[in-house]
Order: C-alpha cells, then sequence, then structure tokens
C-alpha cells in the first residue's frame, strides 16, 4: 500500500483504498460509539501506544462530564516494552498531546520501559476529575506471552483472559477503545467474557483517511463475525 493521502497511489491502489473504507464505512468502524446507559458497574480501558491511551483515558473522562457513571475503572495492559521512537522521553512530556492536560507541578519519578509503567505515569501526570479518586482503579499488568513463535507481547484477548483471573463479580461494562478499533475489541470481548456479564464498547471516531490500510484490514474479519452473529 502507498500513503492513502498522497497523491502518487496508483489507480489500481486508490481503487483498493476506496473499497476497504466503503466497506468499513458500512460497518461502522470510523464513527463514534456512544454508551446507551448512565451507569455500569466496569468502565474498562484498553491498552496501546501512548496517544491511544491517553485518546481513550480522555474519552472515559468526557464521558464522566457528560454523567456517566461506573463503579470500578480496569485497564488493560500488559508488559510490551515501549517503542522508543512513538513512545520516547519527549511523548511523555507533551504538553500538546491533544487529549491530557499534564498537571503544571508533574515531574517524571521513574522513566517507563513497559506499557504498564507508561499508564501508571499517564495516570498521575493527567489531570482527570477529581472524584475518580474514589473509585477503584486497576491495572492488569499482564505478563509477555510464551507463544510458538516464541515470547510476544499480550494482546487484547490476553489482557481480558489475566483480569478474569482475578475473579471479577459479574456485571455490566462499558468498554472504552477508539475507532477503527471499536468493533474488532468488542468482538473480542464478547467471545471471552461470561454472558453473565453485558458489554458495550465505545470510543471516539477517526477519520477514514488518519488509519493504516493494514489496521482497517485486520480488524474488518472480526467486526464482520459480529455483524453475522447480532
Amino acid at each position: 500500500f502507498c500513503d492513502w493521502s498522497s497523491d502518487v497511489c496508483s489507480s489500481d491502489l486508490l481503487a483498493q483504498r476506496e473499497a476497504i473504507i466503503d466497506q468499513c464505512m458500512q460497518l461502522e468502524m470510523f464513527t463514534e460509539i456512544r454508551p446507551t446507559q448512565h451507569t455500569y458497574d466496569y468502565a474498562i480501558i484498553f491498552g496501546g501506544i501512548i496517544q491511544k491511551v491517553r485518546e481513550r483515558i480522555a474519552y472515559l473522562a468526557q464521558l464522566w462530564d457528560e454523567g456517566v457513571r461506573w463503579n470500578n475503572l480496569i485497564i488493560l495492559t500488559g508488559q510490551r516494552m515501549l517503542d522508543p521512537i512513538i513512545e520516547s522521553a519527549a511523548t511523555w512530556h507533551d504538553s500538546n498531546n491533544g487529549f491530557l492536560a499534564i498537571k503544571p507541578t508533574w515531574k517524571l519519578s521513574n522513566s517507563p520501559t513497559t506499557e504498564t509503567d507508561m499508564i501508571y505515569m499517564i495516570l498521575e501526570q493527567s489531570i482527570l476529575p477529581a472524584a475518580w479518586t474514589s473509585i477503584a482503579t486497576i491495572i492488569i499488568d499482564t505478563p509477555m506471552q510464551l507463544k510458538e513463535s516464541g515470547l510476544t507481547r499480550p494482546n487484547t484477548a490476553d489482557t481480558i483472559y489475566y483480569w478474569l483471573n482475578t475473579n471479577p463479580l459479574p456485571g455490566s461494562v462499558i468498554a472504552v477503545s477508539a475507532q477503527p478499533m471499536i468493533g474488532y475489541q468488542d468482538a473480542v470481548l464478547k467471545r471471552i467474557i461470561p454472558p453473565s456479564f453485558s458489554i458495550e464498547t465505545v470510543g471516539p471516531a477517526v477519520a477514514p483517511n488518519k488509519t493504516e490500510p493494514e489496521i482497517l484490514i485486520g480488524t474488518i474479519g472480526p467486526v464482520l463475525d459480529r455483524k453475522s452473529v447480532v
């Protein structure tokens, strides 16, 4: 694939791009997905690279400001090593990150090396709703996974299974992702979590040309499977 935002793509690649975008639009993979209730037992945030985590926490804070409430905050993450380019020290201190304001008094105490470390840092440095300090917050630090290909970073499913190992009581769940990953992560959640939990996966929109084609192609399958079931 070429750069979707460029004008140098061949006509065949442009046609492929438009076909992928059209299918993703039909599957609502670019639009904001909103919650349908006002109260939940659990709010779940999926981990990811630093900007995605900030985006998801910021969206959950926005929902709080709009009156949505939950009893427990669960952050699904793990021991993925940080990417030295897209998660460099400069990104840790980026007060113009576009999602979360950083406390003017915040100072870095320990340099994060894993995604879990980074999430602790984001929670510590960010200006968040004051009431969150009274909400039980559990960070699920999923270890690296030994698979056929060797030791690999934990994926979405791994983090969900690791949370379920803590024996959470059944209840209502609002899970926060971001497009175009909402449908994919919703499908994984509903495949793994017992039916005694009710699940909604929500998140902000994304412009079609802001997403790499490989990501769209990789998420279409699970979304189609989910649509065929419901």
